[in-house]
C-alpha cells in the first residue's frame, strides 16, 4: 500500500541509495603508475667523468722484469700558474726534442712531431706542477700530452715535484 503524507495528500518516493561514489582504486593505481614512471626515468645526478691517470708511486715495475733493459728515461714536463686566468700559466720541458714551448698547444704540435723524429709511442711523461699551480692548468697539460698521441702520462709523486 501506498503511503500518504498526512496533509499533503502527495505520495512518498522511496529513495534507493543510488548515491555518486568517486572510485579512488583505479586514481591510486595511475598515481603510482606516474611516480614509478618519473622514478626509473628521472637522472637525479649527472654522469662524472674522470681522467684516468696513473698515479701510483712506482712506476719501474715493468722495467725491472728485464734486468737486461735499458732503462728508460721520462720526459718531464713542469706546469706553473702565473695568475688565476686560464691562460696564464707557463710550460716547460727538460726534453730538448720538444723545444721551447709557449702554451698547451705547442706541448701537441711538438708532441705529435716527434712521433716521427723519434719517441716511442710508449715514452713516459711526468706532468710535475709545483705547489701554487692551479689543477685546470695541470689537467690542461695531461690533455695536451694525450691529445699528442701518447698514453703513458703520470704525476710527479710528491717527492719528485718542484719547489717554487
Amino acid at each position: 500500500m501506498k503511503s500518504i503524507h498526512p496533509g499533503t495528500g502527495r505520495r512518498q518516493r522511496r529513495r534507493t541509495g543510488a548515491s555518486m561514489a568517486l572510485n579512488l582504486t583505479a586514481m591510486i593505481d595511475v598515481v603510482f603508475l606516474l611516480l614509478t614512471y618519473f622514478m626509473l626515468t628521472m637522472n637525479f645526478t649527472p654522469k662524472e667523468r674522470a681522467i684516468e691517470m696513473n698515479v701510483a708511486m712506482n712506476q719501474d715495475e715493468a722495467s725491472t722484469m728485464d734486468p737486461f733493459a735499458i732503462p728508460e728515461q721520462p720526459i718531464m714536463i713542469i706546469v706553473r700558474s702565473t695568475g688565476d686566468g686560464a691562460d696564464q700559466y707557463r710550460v716547460t720541458t727538460d726534453s730538448p726534442a720538444l723545444g721551447v714551448l709557449q702554451n698547451y698547444d705547442d706541448l701537441v704540435i711538438a708532441l705529435t712531431a716527434s712521433h716521427t723524429a723519434g719517441l716511442e709511442a710508449d715514452q713516459r711523461f711526468v706532468i710535475s706542477p709545483d705547489m701554487s699551480t692551479r689543477w685546470e692548468h695541470t689537467v690542461a697539460a695531461v690533455s695536451a700530452v694525450r691529445r699528442g698521441g701518447f698514453t703513458r702520462v703520470r704525476m710527479a709523486p710528491p717527492e719528485e715535484m718542484l719547489l717554487p
